[in-house]
């Protein structure tokens, strides 16, 4: 073939194909960007006279095991920020007699919800009815029967990085291992480390906007738990904050 006629086939190909080619990518750049345009942003409270976000801590457990469970309820009563109530989600009678008691030690008992499983009611079930029963603008706050906070101040932590951005719509921490105190968190990679994370924290307005795609039928543990979570992961990806500081200490201890 002449050199120069290839040389024109090829300019005409460019032409046609250059244009396809940024069309299809301008097509995938626009729908990332707007995927989060799909959900409403009004559980993201705009008042600039707010200056405290409301906590609530879902306390569940993981295992049978509630040997730490004093321990955990106090490093959540011991915090300085007093904007929070403490859900639990229990079927341990042991556990709930233990919880009222020691929110009653700190005169905290009307901060104290107690939702206790049944057959009729599991414990997923319990964890959505929650959440959903929250105020949008609520933050919610996993949390571990067996695991607690690692220092009074962490509220203030939060409620510091929600209030300075409305970009931030889920956060999370470094956290440390117990017994060996080693950091927990050695890849973050954002959306899968906020998965995987023992300690996260989310609106719920972002939650009632997922949750109705997934199914109740899965035992309540942390590997379910984290894939009921994933929608949250997906659509907020660029909107996850990870805080370096470990705000949590999680109990390996067996």
């Amino acid at each position: 073939m002449n050199k120069a006629i290839f040389q024109k086939i090829l300019a005409i190909a460019l032409i046609l194909v250059i244009p396809i080619f940024i069309l299809i990518n301008f097509t995938l750049l626009r729908s990332k960007r707007n995927l989060s345009t799909k959900f409403s942003l009004e559980f993201i409270n705009k008042n600039e006279y707010l200056t405290e976000k409301s906590f609530v801590f879902i306390l569940y457990n993981s295992s049978n095991d509630t040997t730490f469970t004093t321990q955990n309820l106090f490093s959540i009563f011991n915090q300085k920020y007093d904007n929070y109530r403490v859900i639990l989600i229990s079927d341990q009678m042991r556990q709930i007699e233990e919880c009222k008691k020691n929110a009653a030690k700190k005169n905290k008992s009307h901060l104290l919800t107690i939702l206790q499983t049944t057959d009729n009611e599991p414990a997923f079930e319990l964890f959505k009815k929650a959440v959903t029963s929250c105020q949008d603008n609520e933050i919610i706050i996993h949390i571990n029967a067996n695991d607690w906070l690692a220092h009074d101040n962490v509220l203030a932590i939060l409620n510091n990085i929600y209030f300075s951005s409305e970009n931030v719509w889920l956060a999370y921490s470094q956290y440390t291992e117990f017994p060996s105190y080693k950091k927990g968190i050695n890849n973050n990679s954002k959306k899968n480390s906020w998965l995987l994370s023992y300690f996260k924290t989310y609106y719920v307005g972002l939650f009632k906007q997922t949750y109705k795609e997934l199914s109740f039928d899965n035992a309540f543990n942390q590997n379910n738990l984290d894939l009921y979570m994933m929608p949250m992961a997906k659509i907020s990806k660029n909107h996850i904050h990870y805080i370096e500081e470990p705000l949590y200490v999680h109990n390996d201890k067996k």
